[in-house]
């Protein structure tokens, strides 16, 4: 995965990239080689990459700068370890990554960007002695790349090391915030090995914990009201979403209501009939007010609902 130190690339004033570049990418690439406008390109692709949330414009627009950065800078390894995360998140295509991280290796040994890709690679693949090995090899070179961390915690979790794996996804969590993929998979990471673990308190704290760090991020808020409706915690979900639709102006939190509610009623109906008739009629007010018919009654949507577990569907 990308070298941490590539993420201030994006943010840095033109005439300083190509200074700031000689220092992030390491001293093993010669500055000489690389022009600002390679460097320009570098940052964009990485930018995009780093970003891509299955707009497939992104990345294609990452593809286009890739490409011509490699035809106009062939030497320039970094560029090819970005190819190789484009294969992945194109199409999974690990022969073609893996190439791509042969071809950097070649260039430039000592980039530790190419080992923790590739270490991600084969923890993939169940390669798990190998990815440990590259994973080695970048931490001896040097990096504070946070993919170092999470490919090796996501090793040590399927090598039932947990205790191990805890503290790489909590240094993620807590020290790389901005960081727009690490953080999340570190957080996820954490919430998923507290999970496996029968520990929900814990697995609480690490969500609340992300409300804190992000108080202005409808998506955090979002996560925890979801693990709670997981939890089948509805009314403090429900709770939750009517608060976030004061705060933030997003029509599909109504939706997410609606459906909440539809949940509260078919979990409240066997032991509080009126209650389950209120949540029932809060999610019938929200489905007018989006355009949506719902059905006519409560024991009406019950009998849907029941016909759906049956594996019947719906009239």
């Amino acid at each position: 995965m990308p070298d941490s130190a590539r993420f201030l690339l994006v943010r840095l004033r033109p005439l300083a990239l190509a200074v700031a570049c000689s220092l992030l990418l390491g001293a093993s690439f010669p500055l000489a080689a690389a022009t600002e406008q390679t460097l320009q390109s570098y940052a964009e692709a990485v930018d995009f990459l780093d970003r891509w949330r299955g707009d497939r414009q992104a990345l294609d627009a990452a593809h286009e700068r890739l490409t011509q950065l490699l035809i106009d800078a062939p030497e320039f390894a970094p560029a090819h370890v970005e190819m190789a995360r484009w294969y992945l998140m194109n199409s999974r295509n690990y022969p073609a990554a893996l190439r791509s991280l042969e071809r950097a290796e070649s260039l430039d040994p000592a980039f530790p960007g190419t080992y923790v890709l590739r270490g991600y690679i084969f923890e993939r693949q169940n390669r798990l002695d190998e990815a440990l090995a590259q994973l080695d090899r970048a931490e001896a070179i040097g990096t504070d790349n946070p993919w170092l961390l999470l490919n090796r915690a996501a090793v040590l979790q399927k090598l039932g090391r947990v205790e191990e794996a805890l503290p790489l996804f909590e240094s993620v969590f807590e020290h790389h915030v901005d960081d727009p993929k690490a953080w999340p998979s570190a957080k996820l990471g954490l919430v998923e090995l507290h999970g496996l673990s029968g520990d929900a308190e814990a697995a609480e704290a690490v969500l609340l914990r992300a409300k804190a760090l992000k108080p202005d991020d409808l998506s955090e808020a979002a996560g925890y009201w979801e693990w709670l409706a997981e939890q089948n915690r509805l009314d403090e979900a429900v709770a939750m979403v009517r608060d976030g639709r004061k705060r933030w102006d997003a029509p599909e939190l109504a939706q997410t209501e609606m459906w909440l509610q539809l949940r509260r009623a078919d979990q409240l109906h066997a032991s509080d009939r009126e209650a389950a008739k209120r949540a029932f009629g809060e999610a019938s007010a929200l489905a007018s007010e989006l355009g949506l018919v719902l059905a006519p009654s409560l024991d009406d949507w019950l009998r849907l609902q029941e016909q759906h577990r049956a594996g019947r569907g719906y009239p």
